[in-house]
């Protein structure tokens, strides 16, 4: 094998790579990006998916008791605010 690609010129190896690379695109890259995202959804929302459960908790928030809001008490920025600097006037140079 090894005898055979010494043999070969820099266009053919280059032609080989360009073709399998093509073939690989065309035939088998759709086929792994399929089974690609049919893990990654059986990953996200298990086997079983309940669409329509999902879509009443989405348009009735409020029968959801276990949610809670947590505030802080932040303090503002002590100082001047309007204080922020000096105006600069710029000429436009043609």
């Amino acid at each position: 094998m090894f005898s055979y690609l010494q043999s070969m010129n820099a266009f053919e190896i280059i032609f080989i790579v360009i073709v399998s690379l093509y073939l690989f695109g065309k035939y088998l890259m759709p086929i792994l990006l399929k089974l690609f995202v049919k893990r990654m959804q059986k990953k996200m929302f298990g086997q079983e998916f309940d669409f329509n459960n999902f879509t009443n908790q989405a348009t009735n928030p409020g029968n959801n008791e276990d949610a809670t809001i947590n505030t802080s008490n932040t303090k503002k920025p002590s100082g001047n605010s309007t204080n922020i600097g000096e105006y600069v006037d710029y000429e436009e140079i043609k």
